[in-house]
């Protein structure tokens, strides 16, 4: 169970994680992206999730499909020697690397089974305090899967069941009552139904988590480090294969309006910068 820690000086403040009874931090860190790449060395990834915790980050989020265990292998090596209780480890199955920039669905009870095993070992813990499946389209929850997450919930393999997405899949999963946790995409040009998801959880008593809450924000200045190059290649991208619906905002006003959301518990964010990574948890204080 996540409980406040001791020490260092805490920033970050505390909030109630739907009706899991949980106490978390406001503003979780995503060990993902570039922590996944070879642009950002594991020593720098260690470092920034050690000095997230030491600022009060509780909640930390990462998935095998990202860099193929990669980021999670990192996030395993940052827990080395910290307090794993303190924290709130959450974790995904169901899409997995397949090389290439390409992913790999797999929702089939042994297939959860392992991602989750495979997990556990690169965290080098004995479970995880959240595990969403990433993305299941309705038809992909079978009973046998979920007959299968009843058992590895009850010997311990993981506390609390969330999903995570990007549209219906969502939407059929508050209806289910299946699920503890949703995480789901909350941008600063976020559209009505984006948005309805969030007041349909929340009222629902499912804790909400928000992701890419500064997504398509415009950056500025060459990259000088190996995380700048990977969120430039993502910012080209986008700029080829969609159309904003809005100005840019600075990413202090996008941050605060997601953190001042009172239907969304806890606002991912990820960095590769220190100095970011403090002035966001002072944004996030008590």
């Amino acid at each position: 169970m996540a409980r406040p820690g001791t020490g260092d000086a805490r920033t970050v403040r505390k909030v109630r994680l739907g009706k899991t009874g949980e106490e978390v931090s406001k503003l979780g860190f995503g060990v993902s992206g570039p922590h996944g790449s070879q642009l950002v060395g594991r020593n720098e990834s260690v470092s920034l999730i050690r000095k997230a915790i030491q600022a009060g980050y509780t909640v930390f989020d990462t998935a095998p499909a990202y860099g193929d265990g990669e980021a999670e292998s990192r996030l395993g090596l940052a827990l080395k020697n910290q307090d794993a209780d303190a924290l709130f480890i959450m974790t995904k199955a169901g899409v997995q690397s397949a090389g290439m920039g390409r992913k790999r669905r797999d929702f089939t009870p042994d297939a959860i089974e392992l991602s989750l095993q495979d997990s556990l070992r690169r965290f080098a813990l004995g479970h995880a305090d959240a595990l969403f499946l990433h993305g299941p389209d309705p038809s992909e929850l079978t009973d046998a899967l979920l007959q299968r997450l009843d058992l590895l919930r009850s010997v311990g393999a993981f506390r609390f069941l969330g999903i995570c997405g990007r549209g219906e899949e969502l939407d059929a999963g508050i209806a289910s009552g299946l699920f503890d946790l949703m995480m789901a995409p909350c941008p600063p040009d976020a559209d009505e139904a984006q948005l309805h998801r969030f007041e349909r959880a929340n009222k629902a008593g499912i804790g909400t988590i928000a992701i890419e809450v500064m997504h398509g924000l415009k950056r500025v200045g060459l990259p000088k480090t190996g995380g700048d190059i990977w969120y430039a290649a993502r910012q080209l991208r986008s700029a080829f294969t969609a159309e904003r619906k809005t100005e840019p905002v600075e990413a202090e006003a996008a941050l605060r309006t997601a953190l001042e959301r009172a239907d969304v518990d806890v606002v991912m964010t990820t960095t590769t910068r220190a100095d970011n990574l403090a002035a966001n948890a002072a944004l996030a204080g008590a």
